[in-house]
This record gives structure tokens, C-alpha cells and sequence, in this order.
């Protein structure tokens, strides 16, 4: 629910589409990355959900950013409020490695 809350998908079979990728990345022979971003309230508690699409798509590199708040919109219902500081973000990312297990390049 969080990832159609903040992505807007345009597919109802996104979650489908989206787990199904994520298992291909695993499978690629080129570097991967995963970019993950950090809405305060809406995705920052779900950690372990995370981590485990970390496990599953083994990513060579995880780019994880706040989300950048650009002022009031139709579209979204975001606010300054839901922007990371930069110390959340950092904390984020060093609980992230512990969450996903042993991993020889995270």
C-alpha cells in the first residue's frame, strides 16, 4: 500500500510487475542498483520490507535519498513535513545493511 500511495501506479498489476523485476535483477549479469526513497510517515518505518527486496533482487548498489518536497500540488498530498533530514536518512541507511543480512558488497 505505501509503494501506490507514493509511486501512483499506473498499472493495477503494478505490485505484480514490480516483484517480478525484482526478481529479474537478481538474475542480471551488469550492475544493479536500487533506488530507494524515504517519505517521512508514509515508507520510512518499513525497513524489513525493504531489506527483504534488498535479499531478493541482490542489488550491487543501493542509492537511498528523501524525498524532495516541490511545493503544493494537486497530485500529491506531500508536505515539508514528510522530507527526511539528512541524519534520518543516514540512520536509514545504516540500519539497512544489519536488516538485509550478510552480504559481501552492502
Amino acid at each position: 500500500e505505501q509503494l501506490k500511495a507514493v509511486d501512483r501506479p499506473l498499472f493495477s498489476d503494478f505490485w505484480e510487475r514490480f516483484n517480478e523485476c525484482v526478481g529479474l535483477l537478481a538474475r542480471k549479469r551488469q550492475r544493479t542498483v536500487f533506488r530507494l526513497t524515504l517519505v517521512n510517515g508514509w515508507n520510512d518505518s518499513e525497513l524489513d520490507a525493504y531489506a527483504e527486496l534488498v535479499r531478493r533482487g541482490a542489488p550491487d548498489l543501493i542509492e537511498v535519498k528523501g524525498v524532495t518536497y516541490c511545493g503544493d500540488s494537486k497530485a500529491s498530498p506531500l508536505t515539508i513535513k514528510e522530507c527526511p533530514f539528512h541524519h534520518e536518512v543516514r540512520a536509514y541507511c545504516e540500519r539497512l545493511p544489519a536488516a538485509a543480512g550478510p552480504r559481501p558488497n552492502l
